[in-house]
């Protein structure tokens, strides 16, 4: 299996699919490893524009 190129956050995908956060969470739930699960850590800091 060749390895993930691109990687989107949840709040991202849904946006992109019209859908909500919330029920992109819940598929989410319900995955298991095998269905090939990958876990995206999203550290946002916001700086004041100068």
């Amino acid at each position: 299996m060749a390895a993930p190129s691109h990687v989107f956050t949840i709040a991202r995908a849904a946006e992109m699919l019209g859908e909500t956060v919330d029920l992109l969470d819940e598929i989410a739930d319900q995955l298991e490893p095998e269905d090939g699960c990958l876990w995206i850590y999203v550290s946002v800091v916001c700086a004041p524009r100068s």
